[in-house]
């Protein structure tokens, strides 16, 4: 059996400025990415194992531009991810429209770590770029590890395990008790999908020609069965 991870957005990146410009966003959910103190996997996408620890990441390309007038010229621009937004996650798919899927392949390690904000990311490119002129900018991060949005307000990303549902999210619902898991009966959604929430806008996301993608942070899982 081959496992398809699923993403799906609210809506689309919105450009930073007053261009009239075509809004659109590349969203790809990943295995595997990240890499322990060792600087080792901790688990190679393709030969995932019981009891690997399997981290989860998405990956958003901004895909924001205009087309400049008298030339053609298509011109991308930097854009933020909206305050909102959310991104609903089905970790195992057994079809393309994920009518079916797996509700116990994984467990949640309840891990979650914001990761670093892509404007003081930029700032220090910039920097870097620049001869390092001035003071070091600082970089900080979207937010501390397992923050929790209702009580601080620092943190401007969180995940959340389970459905949508009862949330703002308005995008394609994939993560439904109507589908059925591997057993033919309606999945656990608390242990079949999660959610990334965007808490407060996260802004310069560099358009495609200058950088591939950022990053939702990653949130940790561990592999409890493989079929």
């Amino acid at each position: 059996m081959k496992w398809a991870l699923l993403a799906a957005l609210t809506g689309t990146a919105t450009a930073q400025g007053g261009e009239n410009c075509l809004g659109s966003a590349n969203i790809e959910p990943v295995y595997c990415l990240q890499k322990d103190a060792d600087l080792n996997n901790y688990c190679i996408s393709q030969g995932i194992k019981p009891n690997d620890i399997v981290p989860l990441q998405v990956a958003i390309r901004n895909d924001c531009h205009y087309t400049e007038s008298g030339t053609g010229t298509q011109v991308y621009v930097p854009a933020k991810l909206q305050s909102g937004k959310i991104v609903q996650i089905v970790f195992a798919c057994r079809d393309p429209s994920c009518n079916t899927f797996d509700d116990d392949l994984f467990e949640y390690t309840n891990y979650f770590e914001p990761g670093p904000d892509p404007a003081d990311e930029q700032a220090f490119d910039d920097w870097k770029d620049g001869g390092r002129v001035g003071p070091r900018p600082d970089r900080g991060t979207l937010g501390a590890v397992n923050c929790d949005p209702s009580t601080d307000a620092t943190c401007r990303v969180s995940f959340t395990m389970g459905s949508t549902s009862g949330t703002s999210y308005g995008g394609p619902e994939y993560c439904k008790s109507t589908s059925t898991n591997q057993n033919g009966v309606a999945p656990d959604l608390t242990k079949a999908c999660g959610y990334f929430k965007i808490h407060d806008d996260v802004r310069h996301v560099l358009p495609a020609p200058a950088r591939s993608h950022t990053e939702l942070p990653p949130s940790v899982l561990r592999v409890a069965r493989l079929a």
